[in-house]
């Protein structure tokens, strides 16, 4: 009887032709994992082999169920029936799961991700662990024309352990035979393509390869699940997982399997899948590309400016809440659906979330971190996901199908149509048994075109036109909160802006002085202008002996006097400096204020007083040496009038500030109680005059309530509008209040601002420094993971190489060139094995020679380039330590590595100098010294004078040193030197 016969080409149509892209496959596998129970599914995509591996801890398949469910196409594998996989108990304390697969063709998905597959799996049934099996499959045999499925052998076998590497080489050889004896209906050169795929698959130790993979999902003593190690990778995967994007967008495959499940929106049920796709660029080192840390987290979602959450019902109508600007409307909203006329929808009833922040950070009730922040993920991943029973459906979510037509509709009227598709992330929640008459296309990319999908979109399209209508328009219903907020928040900022940038003035103006007043200080200038001052009083002192009248003399002297004095004040003036009140200053400004003040008070006490002490005993002695009759009582007038003068000049200037300051207060103040006054005043009159026009004869009684509560909320909205302008200058003027502490000081709320901002500046100076480290840390950790991996491979490789230099004599030179820069190399990484913490826990004798040459090989290449020769004492070199080799040679590089900056360009001939005493270590060099104003801050976390410096070297070194019981100090330099830091041993005092 003639029946239908299939080719085996109809699989590959039905399964890798029907899949639209990489990223399909994988979410077609992921949700097999999914149905099987799995609470792992991992990829594993190892590049540098060209190997895929994707695995689950699920229940597995048996012999039984592997032949006649995965090797059956449209089974009733995942429906309901006697035959299906629907059928089979959940494991042991887990709940039941809707079912996602119906059609029997998604394994088929395999085909895409490689052109071979090996499948491992061990069943769990009812509580018991059934044999291993193993299958191997060459998918390019169903791309062959004349075959068909019934000639193509697949080789099944059961294993009581996992199979080893000789027992799988024996499944492939069964599937090589099967495709020899295929030749007659095969080409030549398909043929043997065929059978070099399958030869290059035998050098896949998959025994091994289960070995060295990573938790979770490794098979042990009790543990089910399925493997497919897949060979050779399609190339697609690598251009899906880089391709051709820009820094602000996500790679393809990224955007397309994250947030596979619904566990970050508000309102989620718990999904019990963990995806994972972890790309091994080096043997040694993965990224989870769509670990959660990439994709929001629900604190993120909370933080948005706008949210809506709510269910469109069995008649299409929205019912739900919303905040805006974080603060709940106080009433469901509803929207109203009138396009079915009463009649219940297709797609069912279904929920939705969705959130939103404003596009201008200073519209924004975000930080401009966190507004940042969320914008870069937004841009990335942002869009409406469809969710059915918690797993995502493909291509929904992905910025670049915008099936609702929100960036069209925002092209034409931004200002109408407010929602933007790379500003928003919601997820649409469909469950089983309610939204069935959604149906995916065969090839999972997205619903067919059925009455059920248009009347969702419809639904979803005028749920997006009628939020931005009443929510975000001029004229919206409910738009009035979201205006006034949204004016608040700019006009916040622009007071924000203005005051940073006026604060940003004073800053630089402050620290532009500071550091010309320290920088005269350096020069100690001050000394030699005292003498010159005292010197040229000397000369006209002399020139008066020449006056004969004495009285001519005595005034003189007293000009002489006056003038010196004069100088004296101008020089002490040059010094002077007054921080600004209100502001805050970073650590390294508030240090070198601190360390200028000290100083003047020095200056005032040691030099200052005695250059004037030094006038006044020249003035006398002159007088007495010349017996001149001075008026004592007119030097001290002359003396204390030119000061009086100065204070009134200076606080009268004060004053005229104040009093304009004050003049421009009380004019705002004015202005705005006239203003508010007069408004009040307005609505009024309008209510009055209005109230006179209106006959209440003919009204009844609800339409006099409505006209006598539209009046009284007029005047009480005037009045609340004005009473809080009110207030806020009230308060505003409460702060200029004072009182004077108990020294006379005035203690205002200027003190209260600048510690606050004082305290801010420092937790942001500490926060960018932590980021520094913890993205130095990260950097160091993936350079360290890649290196270590790319040097392995550099050695293996150079280890063939030799190889075959040995038998070409034309090759010995490159190998030799190349092993010379390679080992140079080498050597250089060596040297960062003391350096890692996590190889280096356990304390060891470390020698002074040792550390000497560990120097020596680090440093050697650059101390040759700036002349720098480096000593040490026989002491140091016989020295011995128990320390963490982590903890005691970075801080000897970092001390080095300063010194090393510092000599350069200083001397002709610098020398850094090892020695040691009775309390520790001593490290000196002869590069520039230290500025005194330095020397109390050059361990604190952030300082430094080197351009581009971090200021994090010398703190590190001495934190860890301290982990340690040890120190680090900066002493008297040691002879014939500039600069000596001690590195004080454990247990020296």
């Amino acid at each position: 009887m003639p029946n239908f016969k299939a080719r085996a080409r109809a699989l590959d149509m039905l399964g890798k032709q029907q899949i639209a892209g990489i990223p399909t496959a994988i979410s077609e596998l992921f949700k097999n994992a999914y149905d099987a129970y799995a609470d792992n599914v991992i990829v594993d995509y190892f590049r540098t082999e060209n190997l895929i591996v994707l695995r689950d801890d699920g229940f597995g398949m048996t012999k039984y169920e592997f032949e006649n469910r995965w090797l059956t196409i449209g089974t009733e594998s995942k429906v309901k029936s006697p035959f299906g996989s629907a059928n089979i108990a959940p494991p042991i304390g887990k709940d039941p799961r809707p079912v996602m697969g119906e059609k029997g063709i998604g394994r088929l998905a395999i085909a895409m991700l490689g052109s071979q597959v090996l499948v491992l799996t061990r069943a769990l049934r009812e509580g018991e662990i059934h044999k291993f099996v193993a299958s191997f499959i060459n998918w390019s045999l169903f791309e062959l024309p004349g075959l068909n499925l019934e000639d193509i052998y697949i080789p099944v076998k059961e294993f009581d352990a996992l199979p080893n590497h000789e027992q799988i080489l024996t499944l492939i050889a069964e599937a090589e035979t099967n495709a020899g004896s295929l030749s007659g209906k095969i080409e030549e050169s398909l043929l043997n393509s065929i059978l070099e795929d399958m030869s290059a698959f035998k050098n896949i130790n998959i025994e091994k390869k289960e070995r060295n993979l990573e938790e979770p999902c490794k098979f042990n003593d009790d543990s089910a699940g399925t493997r497919f190690y897949i060979f050779p990778s399609n190339p697609l995967i690598a251009d899906d997982l880089e391709g051709n994007i820009s820094d602000d967008d996500a790679p393809y495959l990224k955007k397309m399997l994250i947030g596979f499940t619904d566990d970050v929106m508000p309102g989620h049920n718990q999904i019990q899948l963990k995806a994972h796709f972890r790309d091994y660029k080096y043997p040694e080192y993965y990224e989870d590309v769509i670990a959660e840390t990439n994709f929001f987290t629900e604190d993120e979602f909370k933080e948005s400016d706008h949210l809506f959450t709510g269910r469109f019902n069995e008649f299409g109508q929205f019912i739900g809440r919303v905040k805006i600007f974080g603060k709940e409307q106080d009433q469901e909203y509803v929207i109203p659906w009138t396009k079915n006329k009463g009649k219940t929808v297709e797609c069912g009833p279904f929920e939705i979330v969705v959130m939103t922040i404003q596009g201008i950070q200073s519209e924004s009730l975000l930080g401009k971190e966190t507004h940042a922040k969320i914008n870069d993920k937004l841009y990335k991943y942002g869009g409406i996901y469809i969710y059915k029973d918690g797993i995502r459906i493909l291509p929904y979510g992905n910025n670049q199908n915008d099936f609702l037509d929100i960036e069209y509709r925002r092209s034409k009227h931004a200002g109408i149509y407010y929602w933007s598709y790379r500003r928003l992330l919601g997820a649409v929640r469909l469950n089983s048994g309610i939204n069935d008459s959604l149906k995916e296309k065969a090839g999972r990319e997205g619903f067919q075109q059925t009455k059920a999908f248009r009347d969702m979109r419809d639904i979803l399209i005028n749920f997006f036109i009628q939020t931005a209508k009443d929510f975000f328009n001029e004229k919206g219903d409910y738009s009035d909160f979201y205006r006034k907020i949204k004016t608040d928040n700019i006009k916040r900022d622009e007071l924000l802006k203005r005051d940073e940038k006026n604060k940003k003035k004073k800053k630089d103006d402050f620290s532009a002085k500071l550091y010309e007043v320290l920088n005269l200080l350096d020069t100690n200038g001050y000394e030699d202008n005292c003498n010159r001052i005292l010197n040229s009083l000397n000369g006209t002192l002399s020139d008066i002996d020449t006056i004969g009248n004495r009285e001519s003399a005595a005034l003189k002297l007293i000009e002489a006097e006056r003038r010196a004095l004069e100088k004296l004040y101008g020089l002490k003036s040059s010094y002077s400096l007054s921080k600004p009140r209100g502001v805050s200053f970073s650590k390294k400004v508030e240090y070198d204020y601190n360390f200028y003040k000290n100083k003047i008070v020095e200056l005032e006490q040691n030099i200052f007083y005695e250059a004037r002490r030094n006038i006044e005993l020249l003035i006398g002695e002159k007088s007495r040496n010349a017996q001149l009759e001075l008026d004592r009582r007119r030097r001290i007038e002359e003396s204390l009038l030119r000061l009086s003068t100065d204070a009134k000049k200076q606080i009268q200037e004060h004053v005229k500030d104040t009093d304009e300051t004050l003049a421009d207060v009380m004019k705002n103040v004015g202005k705005s109680t006239k203003e508010s006054l007069g408004t009040v005043e307005k609505v009024i009159r309008s209510i009055n005059f209005s109230l006179g026009q209106t006959d209440f004869t003919d009204m009844n009684d609800k339409d006099i309530y409505s006209w006598r509560m539209d009046v009284e909320n007029k005047i009480i909205s005037v009045m609340e509008t004005e009473k809080k302008e009110l207030e806020t200058i009230k308060a505003l003027l409460d702060n200029v209040k004072w009182e004077k502490d108990e020294e006379g000081n005035i203690v205002s709320y200027i003190d209260v601002l600048e510690a606050g901002d004082s305290k801010l500046n420092e937790l942001k100076e500490k926060s960018e420094a932590d980021s520094d480290l913890a993205q130095l840390g990260m950097a160091v950790n993936i350079i360290n993971h890649e290196f270590d991996a790319s040097i392995k491979m550099v050695r293996e490789n150079l280890r063939r190489l030799k190889a075959w230099a040995d038998v070409n004599q034309g090759l010995d030179g490159i190998y030799s060139g190349i092993k010379s820069s390679f080992d140079h190399l080498d050597s250089y990484l060596t040297l960062f094995t003391p350096l890692n913490r996590r190889l280096q826990r356990k304390t060891v004798e470390i020698r002074g020679h040792e550390i000497e040459e560990f120097i020596i090989k680090l440093f050697g290449e650059r101390f040759k380039r700036h002349h720098i020769e480096i000593n040490s004492s026989m002491a140091f070199r016989q020295s011995v330590i128990n320390v963490f080799p982590s903890s005691i040679y970075p801080v000897f590089v970092n001390i080095i590595d300063n010194a090393t900056y510092w000599i350069k360009g200083k001397t002709e001939n610098g020398i850094i100098d090892l020695d040691i005493d009775d309390y520790g270590f001593i490290i000196s060099n002869n590069g520039s010294g230290i500025p005194e104003r330095d020397r109390d801050t050059i361990f604190e976390m952030g300082f430094t004078r080197k351009p581009g410096g971090r200021g994090l070297g010398l703190y590190i070194s001495s934190e860890a040193l301290k982990e340690q019981g040890m120190s680090l100090e900066l002493v008297e330099p040691k002879k014939g030197f500039s600069v000596s830091f001690r590195i004080i041993k454990s247990g020296s005092t």
